[in-house]
């Protein structure tokens, strides 16, 4: 589900961003404060749910209220879709942009999906179709983390930051944006000039539970899915 939300005080301005329910899109917003703020004050004017065409369908009730329609719901009546992320391997070694696929028995939405990902891949790159070829779909754990690294024109980069693996990679873009304003702000550049050319998906940190339970469980297979190597995405929404 599509949020934003509004922010007031210490930030004029709003984010856009996807969560599970109307609880967690309100717990989201208050990291994304947390995790960006250090001295300055920033309150939640409001919160609202977005339809397809980023348009505001209505207005999110307080966090208190939002806790007690998902208890009586049973977690949330907005949960029903039973939707997930999913990520493709093709078998040059890469993989696809995360996507959102409702899930179904032996994921079959997910794997006729995949087919218009694959084509859109191989166009994209100017691959051989009959060359590549799809040799996994996997489901992705739920909050699923991965490390990035954000490029500059100007040839230095940010350091490595956590985000979430979301459809289009949402929240990796978004971090990378205020990466590169606490970068323009503290050396005291021109933020025209300075832009992002690159952000890189590193695949290489098992730290986190969910990334070292998949591991784990990847170990014990017999048919091992496959490893995640490092990846750049695209840039369209930066």
């Amino acid at each position: 589900m599509n949020y934003k939300v509004q922010f007031c005080k210490g930030w004029v301005g709003t984010w856009e961003f996807d969560a599970l329910d109307d609880v967690r899109a309100w717990e989201k917003s208050w990291n994304m404060i947390n995790e960006h703020t250090q001295v300055v004050k920033v309150e939640i004017e409001a919160i609202y749910e977005l339809d397809g065409s980023e348009k505001q369908i209505r207005k999110l009730p307080k966090y208190e209220d939002c806790i007690k329609i998902s208890a009586k719901t049973g977690g949330g009546s907005k949960d029903e879709r039973k939707e997930a992320v999913y990520i493709v391997h093709f078998s040059d070694g890469n993989f696809s942009t995360p996507y959102i696929a409702k899930v179904s028995k032996n994921n079959s939405i997910a794997l006729e999906l995949s087919a218009n990902i694959l084509a859109q891949y191989v166009k994209d790159n100017g691959l051989d179709i009959t060359k590549t070829k799809i040799i996994q779909v996997e489901k992705l754990a739920q909050e699923e983390m991965a490390m990035y690294k954000a490029y500059f024109n100007d040839g230095e980069c940010s350091g490595p930051y956590v985000a979430e693996i979301k459809e289009n990679d949402v929240e990796a873009l978004e971090k990378a944006k205020f990466k590169l304003k606490q970068y323009t702000d503290y050396n005291g550049l021109d933020t025209e000039k300075i832009k992002i050319v690159k952000i890189e998906e590193l695949n290489t940190n098992d730290c986190f539970v969910m990334n070292l339970e998949r591991k784990q469980k990847n170990e014990k297979r017999k048919n091992k899915k496959p490893e995640r190597k490092n990846r750049f995405i695209k840039l369209e929404c930066v």
